[in-house]
């Protein structure tokens, strides 16, 4: 069945920008590539017509609008909001904390936005959210953490286990246990001082990355 543009839009996102009518283009869903600006509230689609003729129906955002939602989008990627749930991302860090650009670009938030990866590099170096490396090629968040990442210990391991290597009168409180991907787990502090002074203490340990 063909929908309006509109009214797959208002179905899909409810993003539409009244600016630009869209009411006369005809087209099913998966006819339509849609690029959300979800910060400004306003969509730019690529349609194909009824006569299936690709159309442009509405402007692409300007380099400006783009540069800031495309900032928008990565700072949060390295929120801590976001990395105390994204663990994917968290396990494509190495034990410096970097994870490649590359992994970062093919994010969907990211592919909405642009895949031109010298563009999301320029963002990045400009975010004070962030750190790239010398050579541009990885990047990681800019901040302190209360987060310790426990690597190499299979997901067979009982929880209470894990929770055992922290009962050390010298070790602060732990806030919680989680395991995440690629034989890693989570251990969250209450605070970024907590989660220095463990790694002080097991300083010895090779396999431990405040996070």
């Amino acid at each position: 069945m063909a929908w309006s543009l509109q009214n797959w839009l208002t179905h899909s996102t409810n993003q539409v920008c009244h600016t630009h009518p869209l009411s006369h283009f005809s087209c099913t869903p998966f006819q339509c590539c849609l690029l959300a600006d979800y910060h400004w509230g306003c969509v730019c689609v690529l349609c194909r017509s009824v006569e299936g003729e690709a159309v442009e129906v509405q402007p692409l955002l300007s380099e400006e609008s783009l540069k800031e939602s495309l900032k928008k989008q990565l700072e949060f990627c390295f929120s801590r909001e976001n990395l105390s749930k994204d663990l994917y991302l968290m396990s494509q860090m190495d034990s410096d904390q970097f994870v490649p650009i590359w992994t970062i670009a093919s994010m969907e938030g990211v592919k909405l936005l642009t895949t031109d990866m010298d563009l999301i590099l320029e963002v990045l170096r400009a975010s004070p959210m962030v750190q790239v490396d010398e050579k541009g090629e990885k990047v990681r968040p800019n901040y302190k953490r209360c987060i310790i990442i426990l690597r190499e210990v299979p997901e067979t391991t009982p929880v209470e286990e894990v929770e055992a290597l922290f009962k050390s009168e010298k070790c602060p409180q732990v806030i919680s246990v989680e395991f995440a991907h690629n034989n890693n787990w989570y251990i969250t502090f209450q605070s970024d001082t907590d989660a220095q002074q463990l790694k002080r203490h097991y300083n010895s340990h090779s396999n431990w990355l405040i996070q």
